[in-house]
């Protein structure tokens, strides 16, 4: 019972682990591209919360959940 336990503790460890060495491999292999796709991703979020704080969005184009 212990040694389950202590695999389930383990686990999110390992799979972060897992998940940063493939980051580092994907950008040891295509620096470039994961640059681009970074700042892509990084301008789009800041682009919209930009618009959406200073309301350059009209209101009716944001809809709300009923």
């Amino acid at each position: 019972m212990e040694e389950n336990i202590m695999v389930k503790e383990e686990m999110p460890v390992q799979a972060s682990g897992f998940i940063e060495q493939a980051a580092r491999d994907i950008y040891a292999q295509h620096p470039h591209e994961v640059k681009a796709i970074l700042f892509g991703a990084a301008s789009l979020i800041l682009g919209f919360g930009a618009y959406k704080e200073y309301e350059l969005i009209p209101k009716l184009a944001i809809r709300e959940e009923v």
